[in-house]
């Protein structure tokens, strides 16, 4: 598949389709790609049949707009990348890969009806804010609505079970998007400084071996 995808000259980034040949697909996983593929249409007006998928190639004159975009956080990754790609009008192209599942591949493998609910929801994030600006909206928000209900219970003598549960559950949305927030500023800030190590050891290792061969 590397090899074929070598081959491939002219385009920015190179999606890898495992529907573009016949393979022995779970039928659970043809809806859950199904799925994300229509939603991310929805957003974006690009089409990709096999999204999830993590074989991809990528132009190298492209890569700085990916590491100043991408953000890695549980699969998300996949749709930033599908994201980027029709943000900034990059041409693309499917090509056909093989996948083979095993019982233990399988077992490895991500629980899509765990994740699918989850992924979709901080790819959809991704494409409005930028970790930081997420970040401190959340707090913003936080602070506004901690602000009202502390008023709301202070002042109110007649709290009734109803509104407080309502209180609570607004409360917890409100912290979880906050968590959400710092976990993905924490991952994309991680991920930059990783990236400049591994560019840099990069750098060295090619600095060594140019001088050796001049030896």
């Amino acid at each position: 598949d590397i090899k074929n995808f070598l081959e491939i000259k002219n385009y920015d980034v190179l999606f890898g389709n495992r529907y573009l040949i016949k393979s022995d697909v779970p039928t659970h996983r043809k809806i859950f790609h199904f799925l994300s593929s229509l939603f991310e249409f929805l957003l974006s007006l690009h089409f990709v049949g096999d999204i999830p998928n993590g074989f991809k190639g990528f132009n190298k004159r492209v890569l700085n707009i990916f590491t100043d975009n991408l953000v890695y956080f549980d699969y998300a990754e996949q749709y930033n990348i599908f994201y980027i790609t029709a943000k900034y009008n990059l041409k693309y192209k499917e090509v056909p890969i093989k996948v083979e599942y095993t019982e233990e591949t399988l077992r490895k493998g991500q629980k899509v009806y765990k994740t699918f609910i989850k992924i979709l929801i901080k790819s959809f994030l991704l494409r409005f804010f930028t970790p930081k600006k997420l970040f401190v909206l959340s707090l913003l928000a936080s602070l506004l609505y901690f602000s009202i209900f502390f008023t709301i219970f202070y002042f109110s003598f007649d709290i009734n079970v109803l509104i407080l549960l309502t209180l609570i559950l607004s409360a917890s949305i409100v912290l979880a998007s906050i968590y959400t927030a710092l976990i993905l500023y924490y991952k994309k800030v991680k991920q930059e400084k990783e990236f400049k190590d591994f560019i840099s050891e990069l750098s060295i290792k090619q600095s060594l071996n140019v001088s050796e061969a001049q030896k």
